[in-house]
């Protein structure tokens, strides 16, 4: 006998207990001290005012000509960087597409509103993560202005050796109470046709003649990410419904690149010909972003409205994990929030609600 938890009464604010290891004990006269363990050759003890370095360093340019290196927040006196608050600022360091076209946020609320289906590619196993962002997307679609963001938790059926009596009985318990989670007709994966099947699934069941449920586009996201549903509306609203491949664009070389696995965006022509054409099917393993740009490009429709969203798509700000699309801060504009693998880093008291909300802080961090 099982139950599933319950998270109707509960806030989206992932408690720490006071022994758990996230805590970082200093001594009364020593709390200028940080202890790095031994083995570890990513910190270094601070003593006084000597501020901690990190390996790896990542440095990126502001509007303002000011160098800001990912190892700045180390000044802060922890050992682990998710002990303290996401920085957030008013505006981002960089510029938007919008921007750049010179567009700005609050014009974007001019333009028609849109329908998106955001998939959040998960594993069937993983019940806890998706109650988490079950609570946080619910809260987040009552916020929504005009445009509508529906998600589905998107699984493979479980490896054999994954699969059990009990796993089976839990996950049809969760699609009776929620039904919001869809298990495609493949093994789980995540570079051997699982971006393939969702996207067929998806162009087969909203297809033309589906007159129940329409959308104008149809996203894939991760369980480690948080997409801003609105941020993510308003910032569609004004680009094409027909033939757009939406994301953070890594160009490998001139002549090829692809949108990012933390947030692909495609109209729902282009995934209606996912779903039918041969192309894709008979070219599903490899890097599943990656694969996605192959078969637009195969199909004729290389850059072709290929927008490109490299600023407001970004790592946690507190890890270096992913360099090149780390930015220093968050902002209230942001549309993906990227990287946070782990449930107690989304603790919303300081964390994921500075996202959820329009809060906009001044550059020292406080409300304005």
């Amino acid at each position: 006998m099982f139950r599933l938890r319950s998270f109707d009464n509960e806030s989206s604010i992932v408690n720490i207990k006071d022994n758990e290891s996230s805590i970082v004990n200093t001594k009364d006269n020593e709390s200028s001290i940080v202890n790095a363990k031994d083995n570890e050759s990513s910190t270094v003890n601070i003593k006084g005012n000597e501020e901690r370095t990190r390996h790896q360093k990542t440095s990126v340019t502001t509007k303002e000509s000011v160098t800001v290196e990912s190892n700045y927040l180390s000044s802060f006196l922890k050992t682990d960087p998710y002990d303290y608050p996401i920085p957030r600022r008013a505006h981002m360091e960089c510029q938007s597409y919008h921007e750049k076209n010179n567009v700005t946020f609050d014009q974007l609320w001019s333009y028609p509103p849109t329908k998106v289906l955001v998939g959040i590619f998960t594993t069937a196993n993983t019940f806890e993560r998706r109650q988490l962002l079950r609570t946080l997307y619910k809260a987040a679609q009552t916020e929504l202005k005009d445009d509508w963001v529906d998600f589905k938790f998107i699984i493979g059926r479980p490896k054999p050796d994954q699969d059990s009596p009990l796993l089976q009985l839990k996950l049809k318990v969760e699609q009776a109470a929620f039904k919001d989670v869809v298990m495609l007709d493949i093994v789980e994966n995540l570079n051997e046709g699982k971006i393939y099947e969702y996207f067929r699934w998806a162009g087969l069941t909203y297809n033309e003649n589906n007159t129940v449920e329409q959308y104008d586009y149809i996203a894939k996201a991760d369980d480690d990410a948080y997409v801003h549903f609105q941020n993510l509306a308003l910032n569609l609203r004004p680009l094409s419904r027909e033939k757009l491949y939406y994301g953070y664009y890594i160009p490998v070389h001139e002549k090829f690149g692809f949108m990012t696995g933390m947030l692909e965006v495609l109209s729902i022509d282009h995934v209606r010909w996912v779903s039918t054409a041969d192309i894709p099917e008979k070219s599903i393993i490899g890097p599943e972003d990656a694969m996605v740009a192959q078969w637009l490009e195969l199909g004729g429709w290389k850059f072709v409205n290929w927008i490109h969203e490299n600023c407001l798509l970004y790592e946690d700000p507190r890890s270096n994990a992913n360099p090149w699309c780390w930015r220093p801060w968050a902002s209230p504009h942001t549309i993906v929030f990227h990287g946070m693998k782990v449930d107690w880093k989304w603790d919303a008291k300081d964390n994921t609600t500075v996202i959820l909300t329009n809060s906009i802080n001044n550059e020292d961090g406080n409300e304005k």
